[in-house]
């Protein structure tokens, strides 16, 4: 990060390269950017990650069923195959 910011002699400011180093180096980089963190970890993906995380959250809560549930985890298959992940399961 430091070699990043070296180059160009700022900060970065834009969500894009930020949740990029997030991703990376984890949440100590709001830290580092003397940036607050998002107090929902959803909200420092990028797109369309996030969305499809919301909207995975939001059909679980609607239908009040728990995360780790056979149910949740085919409600999780249907959203994201309807934005064009393909799933695909491997058995150990």
């Amino acid at each position: 990060m430091s070699h990043e910011m070296a180059k160009g002699g700022s900060v970065p400011r834009d969500q894009k390269t930020i949740a990029a180093w997030v991703k990376r180096f984890g949440q100590k980089v709001y830290e580092v950017l003397d940036l607050d963190a998002p107090e929902d970890p959803i909200d420092s993906l990028p797109e369309p990650t996030r969305s499809i995380a919301l909207e995975i959250r939001e059909t679980l809560a609607e239908y009040k069923i728990a995360g780790d549930s056979p149910k949740a985890l085919e409600l999780q298959e249907e959203i994201l195959k309807k934005h064009g992940f393909e799933i695909i399961s491997k058995d150990n």
